[in-house]
């Protein structure tokens, strides 16, 4: 009888089975499901009939219909069970109730549980109406299909964003550290060259200590060539260590942040470019200020593409570059600290300045970049709250002025202290091995 019963009333208009829309009618009152199914059907409707909800929810899995007429009072499955499996089976299935006035409750309860699109009271007088009411639940499951669809490929959009940006952060440290190997070559070059003079003369010297003993001025000479060798070597150790450090790996997890720090540490990969270029660097730092909420490494990478910039701003040798912090509030009256770095370089022109912060823009040519350091820097910046903004008169110099919130009651880069101590510990270990 179950069997007959699905089977009951099932019936098909026009002749494309794929362009009618299923529709499957669980109602356990024979003259109800005849007189509706026939309305369905007429109406373009492919209709498939369940006696009770069991039925229904057989034949709804073995093929999912758009919407569900289903009676609440049924037996082994009732309606309000029904929809309370469909919306598990298939949330953008829509659902017409048929109750009595008297399932108030229970129908407030189905419209709680799944997507109920609207309920008609039996005996159903007005069958246009459901017809009408099917229409609709159609239109609303096609806009929340499209909905849902949209959503998901915009988060594979952001996604895709973040892993491409990701990709372009890559290349602007690339593209830095490019222009650091020039640098880090000329500042090793001197003191090797003193290492290696220092470490000649004392070979050759001890060879002949058995001969000619060692005065107590020769003594003095090779003591004060050990402690230029080691302040050498220091100066190698410290130079390479910067750059390892900024190409290391980035954890993605920003937090309180000591930007005097952060300045410093991208001050020393710039500097002996800058005094090779006779540049001198002017700080004007605020003491005890508070920490931001930034990541350090990132941070670096800002501040270190802005100093690039202000240094290929300069086209002859000479010129200043100060570098400024202090508190000041932002637009919306959140504190936050102000990093302004202005040069005395040519300037931007006016007619370049709405396109500066454009991914892969640069009045310069390919060889000096890619164009993405202020487009990275900007993103950096905003991702922590922050703002930043370039000023320039043309021929005179550019402002640059990063804004980020203060890290209130926080104790600045607890992490970052805690990596560079297990580095520095790492660091004397091997040291001492090798000693």
């Amino acid at each position: 009888m179950a069997g007959s019963a699905v089977q009951d009333e099932t019936a098909q208009a026009g002749t494309e089975e794929t362009t009618l829309a299923r529709v499957v009618l669980a109602t356990a009152d024979p003259r109800i499901r005849r007189s509706l199914a026939r309305a369905l059907t007429s109406a373009g409707y492919e209709v498939t009939c369940a006696e009770d909800g069991v039925e229904a929810l057989d034949a709804i899995r073995r093929r999912t219909p758009e919407i569900v007429v289903t009676d609440l009072e049924m037996p082994r499955l009732d309606g309000v069970g029904l929809v309370s499996e469909l919306a598990a089976l298939d949330p953008y299935v829509e659902c017409l109730l048929l109750a009595a006035p008297a399932d108030i409750d229970r129908v407030v309860e189905a419209h709680e549980m799944g997507t109920v699109f609207n309920h008609y009271w039996k005996p159903v007088q007005a069958v246009d109406e459901l017809i009408r009411g099917a229409a609709r639940a159609i239109e609303r499951r096609s806009l929340r299909l499209s909905e849902a669809r949209l959503l998901a490929e915009l988060r594979e959009s952001r996604e895709e964003i973040g892993f491409f940006h990701s990709r372009l952060e890559q290349l602007d440290k690339v593209t830095a550290l490019g222009h650091m190997v020039t640098t880090v070559s000329r500042e090793l070059e001197s003191p090797m060259i003193g290492l290696l003079g220092y470490a000649q003369y004392l070979r050759a010297r001890l060879e002949r200590s058995g001969s000619e003993p060692l005065t107590a001025e020769q003594v003095d000479r090779v003591i004060e060539y050990m402690t230029e060798m080691e302040q050498g070597v220091r100066k190698c150790y410290s130079t390479v260590r910067s750059v390892r450090e900024y190409s290391s790996e980035q954890s993605p997890l920003s937090g309180p942040t000591n930007v005097h720090e952060v300045l410093d540490s991208a001050l020393s990969l710039v500097r002996p470019s800058l005094e090779a270029q006779d540049i001198q660097v002017d700080l004007e730092l605020t003491n005890d200020l508070p920490v931001v909420l930034a990541h350090p490494r990132r941070l670096q990478q800002a501040l270190l593409s802005i100093l690039v910039n202000a240094q290929q701003a300069m086209t002859r040798s000479g010129g200043a570059i100060v570098v400024a912090t202090d508190v000041m509030e932002g637009k919306s009256g959140v504190p936050g600290v102000r990093i302004q770095v202005s040069d005395t370089g040519a300037g931007i022109p006016g007619c370049v300045m709405p396109h500066i912060f454009d991914t892969f823009f640069s009045t310069r040519s390919r060889s000096d970049g890619l164009g993405l350091g202020l487009t990275i820097a900007r993103s950096m910046v905003e991702s922590w709250h922050g703002s930043i903004q370039v000023e320039s008169v043309f021929g005179e110099g550019t402002i640059v002025t990063i804004w980020l919130p203060i890290c209130a009651d926080m104790v600045a880069n607890p992490v970052e202290q805690d990596d560079r101590r297990e580095a520095d510990d790492g660091d004397s270990d091997r040291g001492a091995r090798a000693a």
